[in-house]
């Protein structure tokens, strides 16, 4: 049976970050580099990621600079390119969480849009409209059900449940639960979005002290 962590998740992306060749020969302890266990574990997978990418890449930079990292000039000079990518790869991380806020914005938008009627009954929009809300209202339910998962499971499934079938039936009852599950499922990701980004902030004014 395989046990090995699945590739994407958080367990994942540790025991990469935990096993590469600067980690296993001590490079990043040596060179005070936020990469032990202890500040990778308070992230999420593509921050780790990103964050052993980008010390891997600076410090090989170095060495083919001909750098020496037993030098301690050379080692607060790495130390600074780290930290100033690292603010970088933060900023990039929360970008892409607060993308998937917008997008729900923009989908709900849509939805309201395509659903529109005029007094027979007869939608109002195009069928272009109709079918690009369609999917961004799939692709949008799709990742935040993952995004939200592992911190709110029956959240998740309301909205990935509840979304397929307000697109599938008309009723006004299924509408209303829809978008109420919707708001929630965005106050949450707010949340998870607001709370991320205070803890990365934390820990590098932490680190860089």
């Amino acid at each position: 049976m395989n046990n090995l962590p699945e590739k994407g998740t958080k367990e994942y992306a540790l025991a990469d970050a935990l096993s590469r060749p600067n980690a296993m020969n001590g490079l990043y302890r040596k060179l005070k580099l936020p990469l032990e266990w202890e500040n990778l574990n308070k992230k999420d997978a593509i921050y780790i990621t990103n964050l052993a990418d980008l010390a891997d890449r600076v410090i090989q930079e170095a060495i083919d600079n001909g750098k020496d990292l037993d030098d301690v000039k050379a080692q607060e000079e790495l130390r600074a390119t780290f930290y100033g990518g690292s603010v970088g790869t933060s900023l990039s991380v929360s970008y892409f969480k607060y993308k998937l806020l917008i997008f729900g914005i923009i989908t709900y938008i849509l939805s309201v849009i395509s659903s529109a009627k005029d007094l027979q009954g007869n939608y109002t929009a195009s069928t272009t409209i109709i079918a690009l809300s369609v999917i961004t209202t799939m692709i949008f339910t799709i990742m935040a059900t993952v995004r939200l998962w592992k911190i709110a499971k029956i959240t998740s499934i309301l909205l990935f449940v509840f979304s397929l079938l307000n697109l599938v039936l008309s009723s006004t009852i299924i509408h209303w639960i829809s978008f109420l599950v919707f708001l929630w499922a965005m106050c949450l990701l707010w949340e998870m979005t607001k709370r991320e980004k205070n803890t990365d902030s934390s820990a590098s004014n932490t680190l860089i002290e």
